[in-house]
């Protein structure tokens, strides 16, 4: 490969690498909000507001980066690759994030963490670990807490952003043809 060449492939993975170093310093900016907030009893969802200021950083510095032209299909600048992975891995970031204020511990996780802290455990020992009733109220409370949902007497009603989050995930599966999943 001919010094232009390298040059080149360079200049385009450094699109990605600028990527993935403004989505790691976005990430680290939205733990540090969210532990400040939290110390303060601070509603810390919002914090992944965070995000779409590294997509504009990511745009700024990646699409106004001077490209060397390129010499084939493999030194194509990449821009928008740099964007759209900073765009999957805050995707995928914000909902592992979300995932805890929908108190979604998942029966599989808590079955891994149960496993690994006793080293093995027996059939009847598992069964007894859980409930259908602590699971569902588990999250129901979890939901009323977020404001997902309200409880009035003994029934449960979903508010204004519980409709928009039902609504955001239903959309989500439709695409993805999922009929099953949290």
């Amino acid at each position: 490969m001919d010094t232009h060449a390298r040059i080149a492939v360079v200049f385009c993975m450094r699109d990605i690498f600028t990527s993935i170093f403004i989505f790691i310093s976005t990430v680290v900016v939205h733990v540090y909000l969210h532990r400040l907030l939290k110390r303060h009893s601070i509603n810390t969802l919002k914090t992944i507001f965070i995000f779409p200021i590294g997509v504009i950083g990511t745009v700024l510095i990646v699409f106004t980066q001077d490209h060397l032209p390129s010499g084939s299909l493999w030194t194509l600048p990449l821009p928008l690759t740099s964007l759209a992975l900073y765009g999957l891995m805050a995707t995928l970031h914000v909902m592992l994030f979300a995932s805890y204020f929908f108190n979604a511990e998942s029966p599989s996780a808590k079955l891994l963490f149960m496993v690994r802290r006793k080293g093995a455990l027996a059939r009847h020992r598992i069964f007894s670990s859980f409930s259908n009733e602590s699971l569902i109220l588990k999250r129901l409370e979890g939901l009323v807490v977020s404001g997902y949902a309200r409880k009035k007497g003994a029934a449960w009603t979903i508010t204004p952003k519980g409709a928009r989050a039902a609504s955001l995930i239903e959309w989500y599966r439709s695409l993805l043809r999922w009929d099953k999943g949290g």
